[in-house]
């Protein structure tokens, strides 16, 4: 039986963000709407509504004020049979409820570098959390860094702030982050590369979720 898709509110699609499972977050927007707020939820992926009939879900879909363009993607992609749903308010509201936002321009970024520390696992969830996984995040050693982000058209992520600084992110602040590893670090510095990825998934989840009650 047909039916019209459901709102997902704020806060509960922030809980969902930093859960192990986050839903995809399709950002409908248009040119106009980004050029007067350039900013994005976390996570999601601007796509244009030619590009609809390519997506599945299940998924919510994000415009400036929850209404025509969002409702209408849910809409087509419900009545093809995936589960789509609207962020309640759109991308106004959630700002309103001071809900983390970070800077479109950098969405267009494929292809970022970081350098070969212990940072490095952090950094990359951070990038892939903030922009998503789609994008590729080259680990190299230290002293390569600058000649290879300048060979290959990427960008060079050297640390939390200036991560912090580049997405202008408007969340709960890094710092927290940076002192909840210290006690781990060791640990991260002998753990394998997908261990010392988990250690960072789940400090920065319990960052946001800490954020929460902010």
């Amino acid at each position: 039986m047909a039916h019209a898709p459901k709102p997902t509110p704020a806060e509960q699609l922030w809980q969902s963000l930093v859960s192990p499972n986050p839903p995809l977050v399709f950002d409908i927007c248009t040119p106009e709407d980004h050029a007067a707020f350039p900013r994005l939820i976390p996570g999601s992926k601007p796509v244009q509504p030619a590009a609809l009939d390519d997506l599945a879900g299940p998924c919510v879909f994000v415009c400036q004020k929850g209404k025509k363009l969002s409702q209408g993607a849910a809409a087509l992609l419900t009545a093809k049979g995936h589960c789509a749903t609207y962020l309640e308010g759109g991308i106004e509201g959630w700002h309103a409820r001071g809900l983390a936002t970070v800077d479109s321009k950098p969405a267009h970024t494929t292809r970022w570098i970081v350098a070969d520390t212990p940072l490095a696992p952090v950094l990359v969830e951070l990038i892939h959390w903030c922009y998503g996984r789609d994008k590729d995040v080259m680990i190299i050693s230290p002293q390569a860094c600058d000649a290879a982000a300048e060979k290959f058209g990427a960008m060079y992520v050297r640390s939390l702030d200036q991560f912090q600084n580049l997405a202008d992110w408007t969340g709960p602040d890094f710092s927290a982050l940076e002192q909840l590893l210290v006690p781990i670090r060791s640990m991260m510095a002998h753990a394998t590369r997908p261990e010392a990825e988990c250690i960072s998934a789940l400090a920065l989840r319990s960052i946001m979720y800490k954020g929460l009650e902010l």
